[in-house]
């Protein structure tokens, strides 16, 4: 007697009565966020390079939230990316609340639906390129042939074919050939990554929250700073200010959608608002420390241009000094 099941397992992925993935991506993620928490305690007792942190994640972490992705990653994929984000912002040292476009530009990162769409078109590749005799290859033109003749509507199939009519591959499908799958995996991430650049750089330059943060960046990548050998707290408190995860009266009013008025220092009398631009360079009460550790040169006439050079310093010794302000203001402002 066949056994009726509300879902089922087969190949470590959890099959759902409805055709749906939901079940499976729920299962992937728990699996994951206890890998992710693992390499988040190993990275702090060893006190390893954020580039190295993330290496692990996307060697220890991501394949096991991904697993048969080739299969399901046709669906809703936010609670993958919220797990993503859970780990940068972690190692960041950054609020839950900070705009995941500025996380994603410090840490140079890209989503995880670039690597799930990349690994998709991969076994599409396979699928089109593999034996004709193969049970996989004849499940596939089945269902493509009665997709394309619109009497099923495939999501599978139609994220393969907006994927390659996005990035410029629509023969692809129309052809429906043999395709080189090393140059097809290369070539898809390669755009899905240039196309994430553009979208990430208009959301940076709208973003309420990164009116600081666009003065500072100057491309997508992994800011330097995060690598060099200093303090994790400091290095952390360099990313809180940098990223507006900071107590500053500034930060504290983009989180809350505050006017500018509301905003104001209240630590000295310039009436001005109390921004990362204003306790760097301007902010009267913190003088002294100031003095110290940027040259006097910064000081006279402060600009956007020396603030940007302030706050992307060139060297370890630089950067622990500026980070030590950072943390030094925002403990100040905590009272």
């Amino acid at each position: 007697m066949l056994e009726i099941v509300p879902s089922y397992t087969y190949l470590g992925v959890i099959f759902n009565y409805n055709g749906k993935f939901n079940v499976a991506k729920k299962a992937l993620y728990d699996r994951a966020s206890k890998a992710m928490f693992s390499v988040i305690g190993h990275c702090r007792k060893l006190q390893l390079p954020t580039t190295i942190a993330m290496d692990l994640f996307d060697k220890m972490v991501l394949p096991i939230l991904t697993y048969g992705c080739e299969a399901w990653g046709h669906g809703n994929l936010e609670l993958l990316e919220k797990l993503h984000l859970r780990f940068c912002k972690i190692i960041l040292g950054v609020s839950k609340f900070t705009a995941s476009c500025m996380v994603y530009g410090e840490l140079g990162r890209f989503p995880v639906d670039v690597y799930i769409k990349t690994k998709m078109l991969s076994y599409w590749a396979k699928l089109i390129s593999g034996k004709p005799d193969k049970w996989c290859t004849r499940l596939y033109r089945v269902v493509v042939g009665l997709h394309n003749d619109g009497y099923i509507i495939s999501e599978w199939c139609s994220v393969i074919q907006n994927t390659l009519n996005e990035t410029g591959n629509s023969e692809l499908w129309i052809n429906q050939r043999p395709v080189n799958n090393e140059w097809l995996k290369l070539s898809i991430a390669q755009t899905l990554k240039d196309q994430f650049r553009q979208k990430w750089y208009a959301e940076v330059m709208v973003h309420p929250k990164c009116i600081n943060y666009r003065c500072l960046i100057t491309d997508h990548s992994s800011k330097p700073y995060l690598d060099m050998d200093i303090d994790e707290s400091t290095r952390n408190s360099l990313s809180r200010f940098r990223l507006g995860s900071s107590p500053l009266p500034a930060a504290i009013g983009r989180n809350r959608g505050l006017d500018q008025d509301e905003q104001c220092c209240n630590e000295c009398n310039l009436n001005a608002v109390g921004d990362e631009f204003h306790f760097i360079l301007e902010c009267p009460s913190f003088n002294t420390r100031r003095r110290s550790i940027l040259p006097p040169n910064w000081l006279t006439y402060p600009n956007v241009l020396k603030f940007k050079m302030a706050m992307n310093p060139g060297n370890p010794y630089c950067t622990t000094q500026l980070g030590k302000f950072c943390e030094f203001i925002m403990k100040k402002l905590k009272g």
